[in-house]
């Protein structure tokens, strides 16, 4: 690998190989626990701002925190039947 790169190979370029690769898991283990980190602050700070949004809108709503349904019901939807049996259906004969 290295001599392709047209450096030639001498004790003292494979020990700095060695010592690299000895420790490339430790700056691998570094930058992967940077990555985490900044992921997770990331996160804790939308999931702030949307709890912070989420107050404003049920203060601002006054009726204890029901939000307003975003689905609007069709026209000629129906109420469901209270009085109906809660026994299964009966399967249609193919």
């Amino acid at each position: 690998m290295v001599e392709s790169a047209g450096v030639p190979s001498t004790a003292e370029v494979e020990l700095l190989i060695g010592f690299a690769l000895a420790i490339e898991w430790l700056l691998d283990s570094i930058r992967t626990t940077v990555n985490v980190t900044g992921d997770s602050v990331g996160c804790a700070i939308i999931d702030h701002l949307m709890q912070t949004r989420r107050a404003s809108r049920r203060a601002s709503i006054g009726d204890g925190g029901a939000l307003p349904s975003i689905v609007e019901k069709p026209a000629d939807a129906r109420e469901p039947d209270e009085t109906r049996s809660m026994e299964p259906h009966e399967e249609a004969a193919v």
